[in-house]
């Protein structure tokens, strides 16, 4: 039963709150990346951007990494996984899904939690390349993401993809959105939607009016946000059909290569079967550890790294 069962991440006293660390998890800044961006050009006319960094020791091995929901490859999160990836003598290439580069993207609809070019897409890239040992890396909804295409790729994947770890992931995407309704990290997300909702308006006044975008500055959950706006944008039903179809949770029986997912049980994020315990016990590929303090995306130490980092490095590398 790979079920992590004793974690070796020990907060400070201090820090043991997952609302606490979940804001210091964003303050470690990474200095010294030098991105080279490369553009990527998708079948339907789309775009979207690549960012890669690389170790600069003509390293073999390469990480593919996610980041989460309206963030970018910018973030603090994937920075920092860059950063250690790097000095392990790991390349790095993060994606950056359609209109998270800080250019918009080319259609109206962008991503959701069901979108897969992005991802297949930089993987057959990277496959072209001569690196010998490829691994995915996404973190909160960059996770679920990632999992799900390994899971839905699991008969074809190339053997150079042998093992891979995802941070703070929504499992339950239904579970995940209710539980963040109507706090400040909903608010958070609902801003930044009205935002690109408003931009999207002056280049397809057609498609959505400027008065349905105004209401959402009063929406409270993700429940309405999805049903009125995700939604009908990507084909689905309501919100329930949308969060059912897209969460990872039931791709979990396909997954055939060692993963691990870290959940930190005081995530004010996740909860209910966003620690699929049942779940996973009987897939002996998945590895899923859930300490007992870490927020969201967090794992803060006092000095160095951040633990989850060196976590996620040493089993994909196989040293854990």
């Amino acid at each position: 039963m790979p079920i992590v069962n004793t974690s070796t991440y020990h907060p400070p006293f201090f820090l043991r709150n997952g609302h606490l660390q979940t804001i210091l998890g964003k303050i470690r800044k990474v200095k010294g990346i030098e991105y080279k961006r490369e553009r990527m050009i998708l079948a339907d006319g789309d775009f979207f951007d690549l960012d890669w960094s690389y170790a600069g020791k003509n390293s073999k091995k390469i990480a593919i990494i996610l980041h989460g929901l309206e963030s970018s490859a910018y973030s603090n999160n994937v920075l920092n996984f860059v950063e250690g990836f790097n000095k392990r003598n790991w390349d790095s290439v993060s994606i950056n899904l359609r209109g998270c580069s800080g250019e918009a993207n080319n259609f109206f609809s962008s991503y959701n939690a069901g979108s897969q070019e992005e991802i297949d897409a930089t993987v057959k890239h990277v496959l072209k390349k001569s690196y010998d040992e490829i691994t995915l890396l996404g973190y909160s909804l960059g996770g679920s993401m990632c999992i799900r295409y390994l899971a839905a790729h699991a008969h074809e994947l190339d053997k150079r993809i042998k093992r891979t770890a995802h941070i703070s992931v929504p499992c339950d995407l239904g579970a995940s959105a209710r539980k963040i309704s109507g706090t400040y990290y909903f608010n958070y997300y609902r801003n930044k939607f009205y935002k690109k909702y408003k931009e999207k308006f002056t280049r397809w006044p057609d498609i959505i009016s400027l008065e349905k975008i105004e209401k959402i500055k009063g929406i409270t959950s993700f429940e309405v946000f999805d049903t009125e706006y995700t939604a009908p944008l990507y084909g689905y039903r309501d919100a329930d059909h949308y969060w059912r179809e897209t969460s990872c949770l039931q791709m979990f029986p396909k997954i055939n290569i060692p993963l691990l997912i870290i959940n930190a049980k005081d995530d004010p994020v996740l909860t209910g079967d966003c620690f699929p315990y049942e779940q996973v016990k009987d897939n002996p590929y998945i590895f899923l550890e859930t300490p007992e303090s870490g927020g969201h995306c967090g794992f803060v130490t006092l000095r160095g790294e951040f633990w989850h980092i060196n976590r996620a490095i040493s089993f994909i590398e196989n040293k854990e």
